[in-house]
């Protein structure tokens, strides 16, 4: 990520260990946002409805590019939801896959890329 000059303005994960991790090791490899700058937030765990994430998701700050770390199956959810697929399985989602969306309105969004572990070797 860091070789395809990708950044970010802010950094949310769910306060689950493994996704603060992920999203530390992320901010960590592209140094552009300090992982000190990481906020943790319950509505991107599992349990969140996806009116409840939809309507968070709405209410972040202005950023022009933001990442969020989560969980599986709830993120791929998110991600569809987002693009307008119907069904969980319209785009698998492994663990440690990077999914780069472009929404204007946190409502809608188009998928610019896919990155999975498999693709890197990994």
């Amino acid at each position: 990520m860091k070789e395809a000059e990708i950044e970010f303005d802010a950094a949310y994960s769910s306060p689950l260990a493994r996704a603060k991790e992920t999203a530390e090791i992320v901010l960590k490899s592209v140094g552009a946002l300090s992982p000190r700058k990481l906020r943790k937030d319950d509505a991107l765990l599992n349990e969140t409805l996806q009116a409840q994430f939809d309507e968070w998701l709405k209410d972040l700050p202005a950023a022009d590019h933001v990442l969020l770390v989560g969980h599986a199956p709830t993120l791929a959810e998110r991600v569809c939801h987002l693009l307008g697929a119907s069904g969980a399985d319209a785009l698998k989602l492994p663990k440690g896959a990077v999914a780069c969306l472009d929404t204007e309105d946190r409502q809608t969004a188009s998928l610019k890329f896919l990155v999975t572990p498999k693709l890197l070797g990994i």
